[in-house]
């Protein structure tokens, strides 16, 4: 989720030998904690699969779906249009960018500053909840004069409140900004639905090890591995993390067994911005590395990839009728629907007109199911 700058093999060694030494500080501090709350780990470690294993493992079977920023080809990353566009299409998580504001409040955003995506200026840790909420998310190169302009930074509560209605996880991704981790593991701990279904990417050891603190029950997760990071501290860091993301490149079949042999799960990041072809193909060979989910960009392609496309309804409503997604009832913008014989685009709410009495029908695609209003 964070690019990374290539260096040489020194400064990688030296910085190797570092980040196994804080793991270790790191990991033999909070142990104890996390060994007592987390169910006890049955599976018998096999080092033999770690470096060539003869097969695959099998990942596991509810492979699960992070959806990155929401749906941000669909609607503004990290908007709630983008969360709900996402849970739309069936995604078993959404990962949320999470600032904490100067005022000690939590909001959806991805960048450390406003000035490329907003009509704003300034680092949003130094802003105000009010100041961070009157900027225009959409105001950039990307939506700017879209049907989403103007669009709001949505507050953490709508977004868990978005979480608990539709029965959805959230990828919790906490970036440079959040200090108040016990606050931020309250907030999310009121929502037990939702927190049960969560994780959290607290990139650092010391703020896993708060998060641990603050939520002993918590699932946590490790991200920003290097490709050169060995299968058995993999295997190692089973004690203190359930959940290991990354780039796919970062991971190979043995990584993966190790991990599993921890009882952890592989989510790797697949997408490629607007790229689908890149991504279904990305997708795939997670799930044949035996990957237990993976971080998308595009749910509707992943939907179509996985052969698993969500059922719709149409719905007449006040010379218009919508295309919603059956089982939550949000709309599905930019979807073909014939109505009268004339064929037309869905907008942001899945809308199209329609005159009186008028027949409407969807004829369905990889990603979504047929469905006829008569």
């Amino acid at each position: 989720m964070n690019s990374r700058k290539e260096a040489g093999p020194g400064v990688v060694a030296v910085r190797m030998r570092s980040l196994l030494l804080v793991l270790g500080v790191s990991l033999s501090l909070v142990a104890p904690a996390a060994a007592a709350m987390a169910a006890p780990c049955t599976q018998t470690p096999d080092p033999s699969r770690w470096s060539k294993p003869s097969t695959p493992d099998t990942g596991a079977s509810n492979f699960t779906t992070a959806a990155h920023r929401g749906a941000g080809e669909l609607a503004p990353e990290n908007t709630l249009d983008a969360f709900r566009y996402a849970i739309a299409y069936g995604v078993d998580m959404i990962e949320v960018d999470v600032q904490q504001t100067l005022d000690g409040r939590f909001v959806a955003f991805h960048d450390p500053e406003v000035d490329a995506k907003t009509d704003g200026t300034g680092r949003i840790g130094l802003m105000t909840f009010e100041q961070a909420r009157a900027l225009n998310v959409a105001d950039n190169d990307k939506w700017r004069g879209s049907e989403f302009d103007p669009a709001r930074m949505p507050t953490f509560e709508e977004v868990l409140d978005l979480a608990a209605e539709t029965g959805t996880g959230i990828y919790l991704d906490m970036k440079e900004s959040l200090t108040n981790v016990p606050a931020f593991a309250a907030l999310v701990r009121s929502r037990p639905e939702v927190f049960r279904r969560s994780a959290f990417l607290p990139y650092e050891p010391g703020r896993a090890a708060l998060v641990r603190a603050s939520a002993p029950d918590a699932d946590i997760m490790w991200s920003n591995l290097d490709p050169r990071f060995p299968a058995a501290s993999l295997y190692a860091l089973g004690v203190q993390y359930r959940w290991f993301g990354s780039d796919l490149e970062s991971y190979d079949a043995g990584k993966v067994a190790a991990i599993h042999d921890a009882c952890g799960l592989v989510i790797p990041n697949v997408y490629d911005g607007a790229k689908g072809d890149v991504e279904t193909r990305k997708l795939l060979a997670a799930r044949a590395m035996g990957a237990d989910g993976a971080q998308i960009n595009l749910p509707d392609v992943t939907a179509d990839a996985l052969d698993e496309p969500v059922a719709t309804r149409l719905v007449a409503r006040s010379g218009r009728v919508c295309l919603l997604d059956a089982a939550h009832g949000i709309g599905l913008p930019r979807k073909p629907v014939k109505v009268g014989g004339v064929r037309r685009t869905s907008d942001r709410f899945g809308c199209v007109e329609r005159g009186r009495r008028q027949s409407a029908r969807f004829a369905g695609d990889g990603s979504a199911l047929a469905s006829r209003l008569r």
